[in-house]
Parts: structure tokens; sequence; C-alpha cells
């Protein structure tokens, strides 16, 4: 990814959301930074596959990220990095307080996902859904966007991650990571 004028363009006042992944090339990592500088939101999914894992990238994502997306088994890593101690609640509400972030989400794989939301002080959960697996690529994806679609337009934060919970099983039901969407096959998949 380069520092483009069309990118930085596209980034003002919009929601960037971006990984730590994408930053192992410095021309990306740059881009990256001048994106979410230009933005009036920032989305930060952390994505800790070895060998690229980048304590200090993933100490900037978090800072003044608007939402923070973390998996069950990169928290405890976040935890030991910056300091929180305690269940998931207590570490997403560490990390925002931390980081001035307003939504930290947690997901859980096939067991569900959690979101704490700094505006009110929340702790939402909703359980996994059981279904036959044919092609999770794309499903943190899709449940990330559905979730992000339902917070900028109003939703509630259980409203939210229900609704991206149901999309994230479902998009793991299809082969291919973008499917065409199924509404009724999704909404039955609803908690």
């Amino acid at each position: 990814i380069e520092a483009t004028n069309e990118l930085l363009d596209a980034a003002k006042g919009a929601v960037v959301c971006h990984g730590s992944l994408a930053a192992r090339s410095p021309t990306s990592r740059k881009a990256i930074e001048a994106a979410c500088k230009a933005a009036d939101k920032r989305v930060f999914d952390v994505n800790l596959r070895a060998p690229y894992v980048d304590e200090d990238f993933v100490r900037s994502g978090c800072d003044g990220a608007w939402l923070l997306k973390v998996n069950d088994d990169e928290l405890p890593q976040l935890a030991q990095w910056f300091d929180a101690t305690g269940d998931e609640q207590a570490v997403a509400r560490a990390l925002s307080e931390r980081f001035g972030i307003d939504y930290v989400v947690v997901t859980r794989g096939g067991n569900g996902a959690a979101l704490f939301s700094s505006n009110d002080s929340t702790w939402v959960e909703t359980p996994g859904v059981q279904v036959t697996v044919a092609d999770t690529v794309g499903s943190g994806d899709a449940f990330l966007a559905c979730l992000l679609s339902k917070l900028l337009t109003g939703a509630s934060a259980a409203d939210a991650v229900a609704d991206a919970n149901a999309l994230g099983a479902w998009v793991a039901t299809q082969r291919g990571a973008t499917p065409v969407h199924d509404t009724a096959a999704i909404a039955a998949l609803r908690l």
C-alpha cells in the first residue's frame, strides 16, 4: 500500500479499518499511519501471527482507535504487553481506558463474541452459533464489517454484536470469503 493522494483523500472523514499484518512492509506501514491521521474514526483489527508480531505497531494501532478487534487467543498477549489483568471484560476495559478506545470487541471463534463499550461501560456477550463449517476464511472480516455497519448506524452494542456474530457464523458455512448473502439464513442464526 502506498500513501497516494487518492488514498489520503478517501480516508478524510472516513472510517479507516486496518490490521497489524499489513504493517510488515515499511511502505504500507507509512500509508496506514497517514490514512489513520486523515480518518474520522479508526478501527484496528489485531492480527498476531508469528513471526510478524510487532508490539510497537500494536500499541500505536490501539492508541486512539475508535474500535479494537482482538480474538481470545490474542487478548492475553495484549494484557501482558499493556499491564492489564483480570478476565476478558477487565482486560477490555483496561485497554479502552489506557488507549481511549470507544469499543473493544473480543471474538471467540465458534464460541461467540463480547463487546465492551466505553460510552456506557457496558459489556455484552453473544454465544456461539452451532453451524457446519465449510470454510472460515472471511468470517472474521464479515463479522467486523457487520459490527461496524450496525454501530455506525446507531444499533445498540447488544444488537450489533449479535448480528455480527450471526453473519460471521453464516459465512463460515459457505465456501469462499465473500458469498452472496442469504438474509433469511443469516437471521435464523441470530441469537
